[in-house]
């Protein structure tokens, strides 16, 4: 009977571990510290003492400071240092959001990007590098998040630094886009941005210092996984009357 209730809750784990999807690999921290950095003229990025040293190593937070606005800063996380190589566009549908916790001072938010190779679907043709550019401002208190479903982003080519689809005011989420182009799911994620700057309008300047940044798995993923570890923890219970 105990052998049958192990098999059991051995099929719960392996059936938990196998609905949760691949962007399960994309779950957790990203250190600021460890992203990579491009700043233009008028724009800076500083490394400060951050509530992920214990983790990231000394001075894990970083502050991107643009004066005037229309310069541009920005931390880069790109696999396989920052997350695993092969991680698609869609599987960053697949997670809960990106949470990021700022201190925001000045006129122009920061904003996230995602990037990703585009073999013609949009009609670019070539191997563009195209960006999901972030549209409508979304920090709550100290908090910089990203919705797959809810979040807007307009297309934009990097390359040519022209917007696609119907230009820089379509702005939709991500669940959007790959609705209209679903085959975008499959390409590869080749980067998470998190910018400042870049804005039209002549402002005074901005700063945002980054303190963490967490992929959030989606909350039926973790019920999953949390069943099946539940099932087995109980059924080694059981079973340990036969091992004294």
């Amino acid at each position: 009977m105990n052998s049958r209730l192990f098999s059991f809750t051995s099929l719960l784990v392996l059936i938990a571990l196998a609905v949760v999807p691949a962007s399960a690999g994309l779950v957790g921290p990203l250190c600021p510290n460890a992203a990579g950095q491009y700043a233009t003229t008028g724009a800076s990025i500083t490394a400060l003492p951050g509530s992920m040293d214990s983790i990231c190593g000394a001075d894990s937070a970083e502050e991107l400071s643009v004066n005037p606005d229309t310069a541009y800063a920005r931390l880069r996380w790109s696999p396989p240092t920052n997350y695993p190589t092969g991680t698609t566009l869609g599987d960053l549908s697949q997670v809960s959001g990106i949470n990021a916790t700022v201190q925001f001072t000045g006129d122009d938010e920061p904003y996230y990007m995602f990037e990703f190779n585009d073999p013609g679907i949009l009609g670019t043709g070539g191997h563009q590098i195209l960006l999901l550019e972030f549209q409508n401002p979304a920090i709550t208190g100290n908090q910089l998040n990203f919705d797959p479903s809810t979040t807007k982003f307009n297309l934009i080519d990097n390359d040519t630094n022209q917007y696609l689809a119907g230009g820089q005011q379509d702005a939709h989420s991500l669940d959007y886009w790959l609705g209209q182009y679903p085959t975008l799911a499959t390409q590869d994620l080749t980067g998470i941005r998190l910018g400042l700057g870049l804005a039209g309008g002549a402002g005074t300047g901005s700063s945002a210092i980054i303190d963490s940044v967490e992929v959030v798995p989606e909350p039926s993923s973790l019920a999953l996984i949390g069943l099946g570890l539940a099932a087995l923890g109980f059924s080694r219970k059981r079973r340990a009357p036969e091992n004294r």
